[in-house]
């Protein structure tokens, strides 16, 4: 069954997905950072964390602050996931 894109469960897959790449755990091993994704016209957004080569998802409380945060249509949000270019 696939998975609905910009969901709690689309983000919980993804989160374990980077946690499975070996090299991306070790390439993050001393990086403390969080991301917060938007998209725009959608209520819903989400933390990423990488912690000492660790990274988790989790849906973003209301007015939460990241390091960063990257907001786009959602359009582009599926552009992104698909790997595709404009």
């Amino acid at each position: 069954m696939a998975i609905r894109f910009w969901t709690d469960e689309f983000f919980q897959t993804a989160a374990e997905s980077l946690r499975a790449d070996s090299q991306l755990v070790k390439n993050l091993s001393g990086i403390e950072t969080s991301i917060l994704l938007k998209c725009e016209g959608e209520s819903k957004a989400f933390i990423i964390s990488a912690s000492s080569g660790s990274v988790s998802s989790r849906p973003a409380l209301e007015g939460e602050k990241a390091e960063f945060t990257l907001s786009a249509p959602y359009e582009e949000w599926v552009r992104v996931a698909k790997g595709q270019e404009k």
